[in-house]
């Protein structure tokens, strides 16, 4: 009986090993944020003589509005930021983080393939970019 006791726990380590390692991955893969930690995350350039372009895109991959254009990449993000917010989105994640350009996307859109989260009018992805 003691075996088996045993035997079962090593089991119930294992799978708990496993789930805690494979999750851990997933977080480094995709990096969910907060507000304050987006500028410390993101790879974009601080430069006074350049401007920010802010395109917004549906779930479906269709532009949700025309693109808009910022003097500085705190304008940008903060717009970013607050797009999210509104939708309902408060930790998105960075799915590309490149010099001139971060892309940000709904945390459903990349963790869950679940057909009744999609929707093709809601927010799906943010990109800025340099101009």
């Amino acid at each position: 009986m003691e075996g088996i006791v045993i035997f079962v726990f090593v089991i119930l380590a294992i799978v708990a090993v496993v789930m805690i390692t494979s999750q851990k991955v997933e977080e480094r893969r995709y990096r969910q944020i907060t507000p304050t930690r987006v500028d410390d995350l993101s790879t974009l350039i601080n430069d006074d003589d350049g401007s920010w372009m802010v395109s917004v895109y549906r779930q479906s991959g269709n532009p949700y509005k025309d693109d808009e254009i910022f003097p500085s990449k705190e304008d940008a993000i903060k717009k970013v930021m607050n797009t999210f917010k509104r939708s309902g989105e408060d930790s998105p994640v960075i799915t590309r983080n490149i010099q001139g350009l971060v892309e940000f996307k709904r945390w459903g859109l990349v963790h869950d393939n679940h057909p009744n989260g999609y929707n093709s009018k809601a927010i799906g992805t943010i990109i800025i970019s340099r101009m």
